[in-house]
């Protein structure tokens, strides 16, 4: 199954009630006004370099987890932030996506590489 399927299923599995998850491409492209257009190619005037996403590295799905704090805390309910990388069974992850889970992790987020739903709901700590 192709990582884009993967990732549709987790969006939908995880639903509003438990958690939100959104798209979250990261990359960069070129904007400005189309000169010239083909079938393979665009010319532009005045182009300027934009990037897109969250961050290098960080998670195909960005978003968060509701979760009732213990009363020593005040009883109050936070949002925890979410970030799932999700990859095809043989796809590997990239040096940065890794860092990027961990370091997210030992913060206390929910963050790791998923392959199915079933990865994405133990990432997030979401019973069966």
């Amino acid at each position: 199954m192709s990582e884009a399927a993967i990732k549709r299923e987790i969006m939908l599995a995880i639903g509003r009630r438990e958690a939100r998850v959104f798209n979250n491409p990261v990359g960069n492209g070129w904007m400005g006004n189309v000169v010239r257009q083909s079938v393979d190619s665009v010319t532009l005037a005045h182009p300027r370099r934009v990037t897109f996403g969250l961050h290098p590295g960080s998670g195909d799905l960005i978003g968060w987890r509701s979760v009732v704090i213990t009363p020593d805390m005040v009883g109050r309910r936070v949002a925890i932030v979410a970030s799932i990388e999700v990859k095809s069974a043989s796809g590997k992850p990239r040096p940065d996506q890794s860092q990027w889970a961990a370091i997210l992790s030992e913060a206390g987020g929910f963050a790791g590489i998923a392959r199915s739903v079933s990865d994405a709901r133990n990432i997030l700590g979401l019973v069966p």
